[in-house]
């Protein structure tokens, strides 16, 4: 291996000033390091190494953030909100004026108000922020203290954002209570107003259905006749209300129904329902009539019969229905039996009459009579007819004793049968 001459060292170069950010930490290589590399890339004048400046040892020290605007605005919005929150807490009644106060005795302490002294600050985005004053009150003796009344908590205030304006809460609008109207009494009238020379009745139709009935007042026809000659109004139907008729005064009357309806009994009418001729009523007059009439119960006719001799035991028949009366019959004969009308019944055998036959005939059922309808059931019973009796054996015939000899000895008459062997 040759030696090589070290390289002649050049003129160093004239150190350019670079800025700080420009500076590159480079590795300064020794000689051996420069000579092998040298070396190793075959030959030629390697370069000079690098020198470091004096000083440029260590890196920048880091850049300190630089202040914004936004910043200091936030940071002073904050300050504000702390100040308006402290001077809420301290002067609950807002700020003070100068007034006049009275002193327990008697005299009057002047209570001074500081001058206020707004205190504007400016913002970096150009929002101008008024603080409110503080006053100063100054007292000569301590005032009464007086507990504050009960009010709600004050909503918190919204942090209002750079540029942003407050935006007043609307108050709620209270719901009006609805107002009750007050409902109008009916003012009584009177029945009726007849007519100068008039007098009036009330026509009254009383049904009582106490036994099944189902007809009402409205079923009849009401007449008012007599010497009054013309009724207003007349022929109406019935009421259990009642319906105003107008008839002249001073003369008779009569009123009724026209008993179109079967199966109620006889009416019964009230005292003034009628007038004699020439005792009418008076003019101006009112007064009530009320014809009543109640249903009738229907009836059924029950028969039991016998054809031939009665039997030792007698038969016993059964009814159902409502409110039925009796509720059995036995024996020959006939049995009328009441039950409501306008419901179920019917009539069965239950027992007696023993090996007779039973017939039926009429009405023994149904699902409902009319009011005092009557209807008729009959239970025949025949007695069983005897066995047939045995026609008796005719004599033999006179001259013919041999006859039962040729007869078989089965077909012989025990009677004729000969007792004695041969």
């Amino acid at each position: 291996m040759t030696d090589v001459p070290p390289p002649e060292s050049p003129k160093p170069p004239r150190a350019r000033p670079r800025r700080q950010k420009d500076v590159v930490d480079e590795a300064v290589l020794s000689d051996e390091e420069v000579a092998r590399r040298v070396d190793v890339r075959g030959g030629g004048t390697p370069r000079a190494p690098i020198e470091r400046a004096p000083g440029r040892d260590r890196r920048p020290p880091p850049r300190r953030p630089e202040r914004t605007g936004a910043r200091d605005s936030l940071l002073l919005i904050g300050l504000i909100i702390v100040g308006l929150v402290a001077v809420r807490l301290f002067l609950p009644d807002g700020p003070l004026t100068a007034s006049a106060t009275a002193t327990p005795g008697g005299s009057e302490a002047a209570v001074v108000t500081a001058s206020p002294i707004p205190v504007a600050t400016t913002a970096p985005t150009g929002i101008l922020i008024t603080l409110p004053p503080t006053p100063f009150v100054p007292t000569a003796s301590p005032a009464p203290v007086t507990e504050p009344p009960i009010t709600a908590a004050p909503s918190p205030t919204p942090t209002l954002k750079p540029g942003q304006t407050p935006t007043p809460t609307p108050k709620p609008t209270p719901t009006p209570k609805p107002t009750k109207t007050p409902t109008p009494t009916p003012t009584a009238t009177p029945f009726h107003t007849p007519p100068p020379g008039t007098a009036t009745i009330i026509v009254k139709m009383h049904i009582v259905n106490d036994d099944g009935g189902d007809n009402v007042a409205s079923d009849w026809t009401m007449q008012v006749t007599g010497e009054i000659g013309t009724a207003s109004p007349n022929n109406f139907p019935g009421s259990e209300s009642g319906t105003s008729v107008t008839v002249p005064a001073g003369k008779g009357y009569l009123v009724t129904d026209d008993r179109a309806v079967s199966g109620y009994g006889a009416p019964s009418p009230s005292a003034d329902c009628h007038r004699n001729t020439g005792s009418g009523l008076t003019a101006g007059q009112v007064v009530t009539c009320t014809i009543t009439r109640s249903d009738l119960r229907a009836h059924v006719n029950v028969t039991i019969a016998y054809s031939g001799a009665a039997p030792a035991d007698d038969a016993v028949l059964d009814l159902s229905g409502p409110n039925v009366s009796p509720s059995s019959v036995s024996g020959a004969g006939t049995t009328s039996v009441a039950l409501d009308s306008n419901g179920s019944w019917s009539v069965t055998y239950s027992s007696g009459a023993s090996g007779y036959s039973i017939d039926t005939s009429g009405n023994c059922g149904s699902s409902g009579l009319n009011e005092g309808q009557t209807v008729s059931c009959t239970f025949t019973f025949t007695e069983p007819a005897p066995a047939p009796a045995r026609a008796p054996m005719q004599a033999p015939v006179a001259g013919l004793p041999f006859i039962p000899l040729l007869l078989p000895r089965r077909w012989v008459p025990r009677r004729w049968r000969s007792t004695t062997a041969g």
